[in-house]
């Protein structure tokens, strides 16, 4: 058991520890203000700006999933193209009637004498 009797040393070891207690307390930096409550309109202004966030998004992500699937076609022609066939294309006849048309296009039309 602990003595019931306290001498003058354990008085004083005890004080010093309780001044050095309330000093260490008085020494520390005050505690930050609580932050200010937010109002109903700033509440709503900010539940506004996550839903156009959140919809801007969700536009993002669609079209990222756009992109991967353009990335999933092939780079290349389905058929293997030979250099060495032509395309043949028939020679273009245009009659060059009175079209106002042509005469905008290519000036106003000669008179052809013959």
């Amino acid at each position: 058991m602990p003595p019931t009797t306290l001498t003058p040393s354990d008085i004083a070891h005890r004080q010093a520890a309780v001044a050095a207690a309330l000093r260490a307390i008085r020494d520390e930096p005050a505690p930050p203000p609580p932050p200010p409550v937010a109002s109903a309109a700033d509440v709503a202004v900010l539940q506004d700006q996550v839903r156009r966030l959140t919809e801007r998004l969700d536009r993002v992500a669609d079209e990222v999933e756009l992109l991967r699937e353009q990335d999933d076609a092939p780079l290349a022609w389905p058929a293997d193209v030979e250099p060495a066939t032509r395309v043949e294309v028939p020679p273009l006849e245009v009659s060059r009637g009175n079209s106002p048309a042509f005469d905008i296009l290519l000036g106003a039309g000669r008179l052809e004498t013959a």
